[in-house]
């Protein structure tokens, strides 16, 4: 009887398994390297969130209106003002690390459409700001808000015509880009329904929208700032 090719194979099937298993129970053995904070994205980047702080924003970008005035000449934003740039700046109390509220005011400068005139807008009210991800390097944000505004235009050789509305909803949205505690920047959009008053007594109230898109910066001062593990732990 011929044996030996069996006795080769089963020789070298008993010599390898023991080391193959091993290797395996040592590979699983092994504990997983966590990601070093270099690794890991901007994304999902933790950082220590604004609490109980005073916080101050700044903001600057494009503005455009379009809506009727409720002049007696039936008059809307977009026959006397074209584009325009604008600043906003806000003031208030970062209760919790999610949420802001404060007061906010803008001032805007518009492209006049007649030669020789002069076009603006003031507007300020109350505001409440939600943080979706506040103790992330990349927080996205939603605002609601709601205030009075006053809208100048200024024809050549005339008296100026002062237009006033109640900005009913003021939206707006954003995305903070923070770099520490202390500071955020990023992007934002906002949105104004104003309801002007009628000039006349024949006309109802006129309908208006406000948009602007621009950054916007946060300063948070005189705060606690918290990190994310610790919040957790706390409830």
């Amino acid at each position: 009887m011929k044996h030996g090719p069996s006795l080769f194979a089963l020789s070298l099937a008993a010599a390898f398994l023991p080391s193959r298993v091993i290797a395996q129970n040592q590979g699983e053995s092994q504990p997983q390297v966590e990601k070093s904070p270099q690794q890991v994205s901007t994304l999902e980047r933790n950082v220590a969130a604004p609490s109980r702080a005073l916080e101050l924003q700044v903001a600057t970008g494009y503005n455009q209106g379009v809506g009727a005035l409720g002049s007696a000449s039936g008059a809307h934003v977009q026959d006397v003002a074209g584009v325009g740039i604008g600043a906003e700046l806000g003031a208030g109390y970062r209760i919790v690390p999610r949420l802001f509220i404060g007061a906010y005011g803008t001032a805007a400068l518009f492209t006049p459409l007649a030669s020789e005139s002069g076009v603006k807008a003031f507007a300020g009210g109350i505001q409440a700001q939600w943080h979706f991800r506040a103790y992330r390097a990349v927080d996205p944000w939603a605002a609601l808000g709601t205030g009075y505004r006053l809208f100048w235009e200024s024809p050549p050789n005339e008296s100026r015509n002062i237009h006033r509305a109640f900005d009913a909803v003021r939206f707006a949205l954003g995305v903070d880009y923070r770099l520490n505690p202390e500071f955020a920047i990023g992007p934002m959009v906002a949105a104004n329904l104003a309801l002007f008053s009628p000039e006349t007594s024949t006309s109802g109230t006129a309908i208006s929208t406000f948009l602007s898109v621009g950054v916007a910066a946060r300063f948070d001062m005189f705060g606690q700032p918290v990190h994310p593990v610790l919040d957790t732990a706390s409830r």
